[in-house]
């Protein structure tokens, strides 16, 4: 079976499975309450509030509550026995802020681990003891504010440190920020910049840190053989700023200001991650002629490619299956198919007002198969299948699968196989691509055909077929329907179908009554109640426990990375414009 279906119809479809980051454990609750001074919503939510933040502040903020403390046991000491046994903390040094309530004695502690201790100064400590002391002596707040303040004064506090480390770090290297604000590469007079080329640039420029020496090492290696094998400009680049610019100009200045363009007229691509908070998001951004490779078709495959290891924190993977991609798409730009004419420049063919055979030629292929989906005995049952319908509609068709569409979209490499094979002018293709194990479909129709299917929805009829690779019967159950619809210009009701339209009728006059009965009622005045009295329990750490715990108990939930996850299949855009010294560029990409 396919890992994924795919229906293209004007655009394509798919799903992708997150898997949960590597750099510290999901699986356990940032937040431990062993004595019940919260519900378990507000545990779940402040659960979800502390996972929300732990990759983007690169530390781990778990919370401990109990009443249980053996009086042989100093706090501190039990504090970190805790603190490994659920295997806390972000990263190879399990960075962490732990905050610690010991009921019995009546005291509250915050520990600091790994990066965070050395990073988080005496001033920012106090500010956070501080946010906790203020909310316990407020008689409003809950037991469950006092958490949330906490939490927002350390994550304010975390992410001041990191600016700090940052700015450190970039001074260290030579990369620290221009007076005006703007990134060490960016140009110093952006009015009068000219574009240039430049010697041996680096292939990938990690300014947000993410990738190990060794990762960044084999990511340059396989960018620069691509450079040498096509000869066009390619770089990865990370950062956790756009430096108030979109995600878009700030990749393509990247490309300008640092000279990656080759050729005549500056040709690059620029694979870019943002990992700015509150801006996180790729981006493919292509100027000049890698526009027309790098289109909004090509984008959205990429898209899909990463979306998971994105957002899931697997930053390295997603790189490393870009620059896959990227080197197996100019492999089948530069290997066409033989039935294109030679010397053909696939970007710039024009595809309207072309002239097409008057009839279907019965002597050409009715199915090409260059995916290998079916058998010869398949092949020449449907084949004949298809031939029949020609003659009865005088409509021609062709069935076409491949397991590459060298860069073009679906829709423009379906019509090049029909025109440049010498289809008639009234008919239409099935092109089904198998393309990175992805299976997908459209059907472009021409001419008279065109009428005949333009109202039907052909595609979304194989879809339960297709879902199980039931080739031969979508494909027989595809051609009942496209027969009919040559015939009458739409898809034949099946019985399912009738039952629907039945159901929809019954529940339209249901909905009528409804609102006739709706108007009788407004009619009708009711006074309420007004003796109800409202309670408010005002938050205190005095409560008594509601349950009973083992001391060293590991409180496990279910993963939740993809609840937060935005799905796949949505969220990608595309726009082209100008960079801030004015050359053009296109971009396409997600947030997450």
């Amino acid at each position: 079976m396919k890992k994924i279906l795919t229906v293209v119809i004007s655009a394509f479809l798919l799903l992708t499975i997150c898997v949960s980051a590597q750099e510290y454990d999901g699986s356990i609750y940032r937040i431990n309450d062993f004595v019940g001074v919260i519900s378990d919503e507000d545990v779940d939510y402040i659960d979800d509030f502390i996972s929300e933040h732990i990759e983007s502040l690169k530390t781990d903020f778990p919370i401990y509550i109990f009443d249980t403390l053996d009086e042989n046991t100093e706090l501190r000491e039990h504090a970190d026995a805790y603190y490994e046994h659920n295997n806390y903390g972000y990263g190879e040094d399990k960075s962490g802020i732990f905050l610690v309530f010991d009921l019995k004695n009546h005291i509250y502690a915050v520990y600091y681990y790994g990066r965070a201790d050395e990073i988080i100064t005496s001033d920012m400590r106090t500010e956070i003891l501080n946010a906790i002391d203020s909310a316990l002596k407020d008689d409003i707040k809950t037991n469950y504010d006092v958490f949330l303040d906490y939490l927002s004064k350390t994550f304010e506090c975390v992410k001041t440190a990191n600016k700090a480390e940052d700015k450190k770090e970039a001074e260290a290297n030579g990369k620290a920020d221009k007076e005006n604000g703007m990134p060490y590469w960016y140009a110093d007079d952006v009015n009068n910049f000219e574009n240039f080329h430049a010697e041996n640039p680096k292939r990938v420029v990690d300014d947000a840190d993410v990738f190990t020496p060794e990762q960044e090492e084999y990511l340059s290696q396989k960018v620069q053989e691509i450079v040498d094998k096509y000869g066009f400009g390619y770089v990865l680049f990370t950062d956790k700023s756009t430096h108030g610019l979109s995600q878009e100009l700030y990749s393509a200045d990247f490309l300008y200001y640092n000279g990656y363009g080759t050729g005549e007229n500056y040709s690059a691509v620029c694979f870019f991650l943002s990992l700015e908070e509150g801006n996180r998001g790729w981006r493919t951004t292509s100027i000049n002629d890698c526009e027309k490779i790098f289109t909004s078709s090509v984008c959205y495959d990429i898209d899909e490619l990463v979306d998971s290891d994105f957002r899931s924190g697997n930053y390295y993977e997603a790189f490393r299956k870009q620059v896959e991609f990227t080197a197996k798409l100019f492999e089948d730009i530069n290997n066409l198919p033989e039935w294109y004419p030679e010397d053909v420049s696939l970007f710039e063919i024009q595809r309207y007002d072309r002239e097409y055979a008057e009839k279907a030629d019965l002597s050409k292929k009715r199915i090409v198969d260059n995916a290998d989906l079916f058998t010869s005995k398949e092949t020449a049952e449907l084949s004949e299948k298809i031939e029949e319908i020609i003659g009865k509609s005088g409509f021609d068709f062709v069935f076409f699968t491949d397991t590459s569409r060298h860069g073009l979209s679906f829709y423009e490499y379906a019509w090049d196989f029909y025109y440049y094979n010498g289809y008639a002018k009234d008919g239409a293709i099935l092109f089904i691509s198998d393309e990175n194990n992805i299976l997908s479909w459209i059907t472009v129709p021409f001419g008279n055909a065109a009428k005949k299917l333009e109202k039907t929805e052909i595609n979304t009829t194989i879809v339960d077929d297709m879902l199980y690779d039931n080739m031969q019967p979508a494909m027989e159950k595809y051609l009942q329907n496209l027969e009919f619809a040559y015939k009458h210009g739409r898809l034949k009701m099946s019985t399912g179908k009738k039952i629907e339209y039945a159901v929809i009728g019954l529940i339209a006059g249901f909905i009528i009554s409804l609102v006739v009965v709706s108007g009788l009622k407004k009619k009708m005045v009711i006074n309420p109640e007004t003796s109800a009295t409202e309670y408010l329990v005002p938050g205190s750490f005095s409560l008594r426990s509601q349950r009973i715990k083992y001391l060293y108990s590991t409180v496990t939930r279910t993963a939740k990375e993809s609840e937060r996850s935005s799905s796949s299949g949505g969220g990608s855009s595309y726009s082209s414009g100008s960079s801030s010294s004015g050359g053009s560029y296109s971009s396409g990409g997600r947030n997450f």
